[in-house]
């Protein structure tokens, strides 16, 4: 099976942005859903014995069933068989439908707090992201318009004149899903520079005649470019942003209408730069958009 796969809310009353923002996404993709509906406050009341709860389990396993059924024809998306499971265990079970599955993307629904304005993300969440190899969509409450924008965020390695398999990933799941949903895609890469004491303790490694902010950004420069021309961009599609990546991004993100950010997660090279590797939770933790993970194509497995 293929497709998009939404993990609902376990509540009958839940708005599920995630299977509405999957509904946007799926076009006349199949959109498979998994629900884990138990309930430890039902079992603790249920003393009336094995039967009784495997009656309520399935009384209730029903009622999902339909009310999926419903938010599917409201959806207008063309729904798989759905996986409605009672278990102790979400990530496991949900981590054995996604093997089984083998989806394009899991959507998941990241609830947003205004007061700290970013999303907040769970356990089970936080699991996905390290040990899920598929595209992970954490999709929060707010609505997209009729062409929200697309962002997606690179970080070339320094030492590679061409870009690598995580880049080109990032930069054709940015353009397919701009493209599906009719907005602008825009590359961005944020830019940290070295902390000046940092610079002053390198001593004699660094000429004094290098401005090592100035060649760093040019470098940078050299290497959004090369992205630009083999990827047929635009000049005004590339944008550099200053600033420690998970910040910048997130302010960039909030100067835009509510869209999609497209990153990766990885360990860069030998030196552990990591602007999209473990910062890349930095930034879901700090941002109030929807975000796409990607891993590296070329990892036999996820980040961690």
């Amino acid at each position: 099976m293929s497709g998009l796969l939404v993990v609902l809310d376990p509540d009958l009353e839940a708005s599920q942005p995630a299977l509405e923002k999957a509904a946007r996404l799926a076009g006349d993709d199949p959109v498979s859903v998994f629900v884990n509906v138990r309930s430890t406050s039902l079992e603790k009341r249920l003393t009336q014995g094995v039967d009784a709860l495997q009656q309520a389990r399935q009384k209730i396993s029903e009622t999902w069933r339909n009310h999926i059924r419903e938010l599917a024809e409201h959806s207008g998306i063309q729904l798989a068989d759905p996986r409605i499971v009672w278990s102790g265990d979400s990530f496991n079970e949900l981590m054995h439908t996604i093997e089984e599955w083998q989806p394009s993307m899991v959507v998941v629904h990241a609830h947003y707090e205004p007061r700290l304005k970013r999303l907040l993300f769970t356990p089970l969440e936080w699991k996905l992201i390290r040990n899920a190899t598929c595209p992970l969509l954490f999709a929060g409450n707010q609505h997209w318009s009729n062409h929200p924008p697309v962002v997606a965020a690179v970080d070339p390695d320094p030492f590679e004149e061409t870009p690598d398999a995580l880049t080109r990933s990032i930069v054709e799941h940015g353009r397919n899903w701009s493209t599906r949903l009719g907005g602008n895609l825009t590359v961005v890469h944020a830019l940290d520079y070295p902390d000046e004491t940092l610079v002053m303790l390198a001593g004699e490694a660094i000429p004094a005649s290098v401005d090592v902010a100035e060649s760093q950004r040019e470098l940078y420069e050299q290497r959004l470019d090369a992205i630009r021309e083999s990827e047929e961009l635009d000049p005004d599609q590339i944008q550099f942003l200053d600033g420690a990546p998970a910040r910048a991004l997130a302010d960039y993100m909030a100067s835009l209408s509510p869209g999609l950010l497209v990153m990766g997660t990885v360990q860069k090279n030998s030196v552990e730069r990591l602007l999209l590797g473990n910062t890349a939770e930095h930034i879901l933790f700090q941002s109030a958009s929807d975000v796409l993970v990607l891993h590296n194509p070329e990892s036999s497995g996820a980040a961690g």
